[in-house]
């Protein structure tokens, strides 16, 4: 039996939630840049990088017993040595 979640926000306050967070993000990675170094934005800009890779890794590791296709667990496990990757590229990059 499935349950239901009810949601008690309306659809449009979710979306313009959505909107203030990716500018608030946008801004945040901006002013690092200005402020700081090119150093500090790279870091940033990468670590979300392998958020968004073991996010997209966790999520076809957990539809495949919905599903029962192999499709989302081949791209999920491949997106996890994309981020293993990536956090390689970052510890190694000059300057870090």
């Amino acid at each position: 039996m499935k349950t239901q979640i009810i949601s008690i926000m309306p659809e449009r306050t979710k979306y313009l939630i959505h909107i203030l967070a990716f500018i608030v993000s946008l801004a945040f990675l901006i002013l690092a840049r200005i402020l700081y170094s090119f150093l500090l934005f790279h870091f940033l800009v990468e670590t979300f990088a392998v958020v968004v890779a073991f996010s997209i890794f966790l999520f076809g590791w957990n539809t495949y017993e919905n599903l029962n296709n192999g499709f989302f667990k081949v791209v999920g496990i491949s997106f996890l040595f994309i981020g293993a990757l990536t956090i390689l590229h970052t510890a190694t990059y000059y300057g870090m």
